[in-house]
């Protein structure tokens, strides 16, 4: 079972990622949550998930192992396939559907396309305690107290206001990157947007 693939982002559209690697180029199915993070002509690593099936042959990746659990507790739901299981996480981050299902929040899983009432709330019922027991490997608050919500948040906001100010994407993406670690080593433990925008600018200046 292959864990994880590095390679060059040959394209990163929708939700397929073709990733080139010895001169071979992996097409993955991918959430927005995902081919949003990626840039033509980047390296990447994507941990991935494969499908086997009589019908079926696919490989699937993900930008971080918290949405392949995710995606690995989704496909486990019966009537939750695949396809459903990326227009979820490809509707809600996976710290807002940790969110939703664990406070049983029907109604911002049914904003999803192609999520009805039954599904979402097949959802709650069967991963509302499940997620629990994830492990995020991303804070030291770990999910119960979903500190990504409102990092995700922030971090699209100042990415908005960045690239207002002209700078590219995939750069601003990198400094903002670099400008939270810089404030939350220097105690800003939940630096807000303008804090964040200031120090990319002030690093640029």
């Amino acid at each position: 079972m292959y864990e994880y693939l590095r390679g060059t982002v040959i394209s990163a559209r929708g939700t397929q990622v073709v990733l080139e690697i010895g001169g071979v180029g992996w097409l993955l199915n991918a959430s927005l949550y995902t081919t949003r993070r990626l840039a033509p002509q980047t390296e990447a690593r994507l941990f991935v998930h494969q499908v086997v099936r009589e019908d079926l042959l696919a490989l699937y990746g993900f930008h971080d192992t918290l949405e392949r659990q995710l995606f690995r507790e989704l496909i486990a739901i019966s009537g939750v396939g695949p396809k459903v299981a990326l227009a979820i996480l490809s509707g809600l981050s996976p710290a807002e559907l940790i969110q939703a299902v664990t406070f049983g929040d029907g109604a911002r899983l049914k904003a999803i396309p192609g999520i009805g009432a039954k599904t979402a709330s097949r959802l709650v019922l069967e991963m509302g305690n499940r997620v629990k027991d994830l492990d995020a490997g991303v804070s030291p608050g770990g999910l119960l107290g979903l500190p990504l919500t409102g990092e995700d948040a922030e971090t699209a906001e100042a990415l908005d206001a960045l690239e207002a100010l002209g700078l590219k994407k995939v750069l601003a993406e990198k400094e903002l990157a670099t400008a939270r670690q810089v404030l939350k080593n220097a105690g800003e433990t939940r630096p807000s947007v303008a804090d964040l925008v200031r120090q990319v600018l002030k690093k640029g200046s």
